[in-house]
């Protein structure tokens, strides 16, 4: 996964995330559940616990007053590997990661996709 692939999800969810908060205007402390059926020692997982959770919190706290807590389900704990989709899509996890593909780029490379999927909390509502 590139730098630019990283900063493109999390920029998204950031942004998705942070424009729900306008219309959730007496949260101070939000609670989002983040779930992947892989260990963090997997590279998307790993991201999304070392990278996303903290920058999400860092940018949210930069432009709201609200503050962010993660429950989190690695491993499996509250989703499995192929019932992240599902999980997200029930309400069972806010945000969900995922193994994508593995492929080929146009010069032979190998490359991993991986994919963050959330859920619009007002949507929810």
């Amino acid at each position: 996964m590139t730098k630019h692939s990283i900063r493109l999800i999390s920029a998204a969810i950031g942004a998705a995330v942070i424009l729900s908060f306008s219309t959730i205007t007496e949260a101070k402390n939000i609670t989002l559940r983040i779930a992947s059926g892989h260990p963090p020692g997997v590279v998307y997982a790993g991201l999304m616990k070392d990278y996303f959770q903290p920058e999400l919190q860092k940018r949210v706290a930069k432009r709201t007053k609200h503050k962010i807590r993660f429950i989190e389900g690695y491993s499996g704990s509250i989703v499995k590997v192929y019932e992240v989709f599902e999980g997200v899509r029930d309400g069972i996890v806010d945000i969900g990661g995922y193994h994508l593909r593995r492929g080929f780029d146009t010069g032979g490379q190998i490359v991993d996709q991986h994919s963050v999927v959330g859920q619009c909390l007002v949507c929810r509502q």
